[in-house]
């Protein structure tokens, strides 16, 4: 498989967890002919290029039979993942905490840009939202 688009076949290990989709990534390094691994590519499960950009997104459950959950920018840069934004559900919280929360990410900081209120359990649609949320707005958090 080639991960990230560059015509060489790179490898996905996968984990055996409870959280779906985490995956050791090792890319391959033409220049050295060997594969290097991407440092903190496992806290990014479900890892999804968008198609014209060096930017990925992931998702994971975070809670309340997922109800709850994230979904985060990433760029790969010198063999590391590196965090640009979060997308966070709240789906199963105290009323005026349901919602979607869209958040710009400074290293360990967050810096909430967004919050739209939903009503809880409303998370029909939210794979297309991710989608698209991201491939629209992903040259904003860099």
């Amino acid at each position: 498989m080639d991960f990230n688009g560059d015509g060489f076949s790179d490898i996905l290990l996968d984990y055996f967890t409870n959280v779906p989709g985490i995956k050791e990534l090792l890319i391959f390094n033409p220049e050295k002919n060997d594969f290097e691994r991407i440092v903190d590519f496992t806290n990014f499960p479900s890892a999804i290029k968008i198609k014209g950009t060096d930017f990925y997104y992931s998702y994971h459950r975070s809670g309340c039979a997922d109800n709850n959950w994230d979904s985060d920018l990433f760029k790969i840069i010198d063999n590391k993942a590196i965090h640009f934004g979060n997308i966070k559900g709240i789906g199963c919280g105290i009323d005026n905490e349901n919602g979607i929360y869209i958040n710009k990410v400074n290293g360990q900081k967050l810096e909430q840009i967004k919050f739209t209120p939903r009503e809880e359990g409303y998370w029909d649609g939210k794979w297309e939202f991710i989608e698209k949320y991201w491939t629209k707005n992903h040259n904003k958090f860099e």
